[in-house]
């Protein structure tokens, strides 16, 4: 389950997103969120730096929604559609 934080910054970044035509968003540890929109990466903002927790809360959350479990380990890749033609990676 995501933090009312990380839900609410979840919810601003995608939509941030969605807005400018984007067809992914990538989130990754200690980078910022970045967002693909015509094939290329762009930054969604500089004023959130991806943290631990965010990554972590998030992937729950989304194999939770997928009926999955998350594994500790060194790496994870998680890529869900949340509509069609749009795709969170984290």
């Amino acid at each position: 389950m995501l933090s009312t934080k990380n839900q609410s910054q979840f919810k601003e970044l995608v939509n941030s997103a969605v807005r400018s035509g984007a067809s992914d968003v990538h989130f990754s540890v200690g980078a910022l969120p970045i967002m693909r929109v015509d094939g290329g990466l762009l930054v969604i903002t500089e004023d959130v730096v991806i943290t631990t927790e965010f990554v972590e809360e998030l992937a729950a959350h989304l194999a939770e929604m997928d009926g999955r479990e998350v594994k500790e380990s060194d790496e994870l890749f998680f890529a869900v559609n949340l509509d069609p033609g749009f795709r969170v990676k984290v």
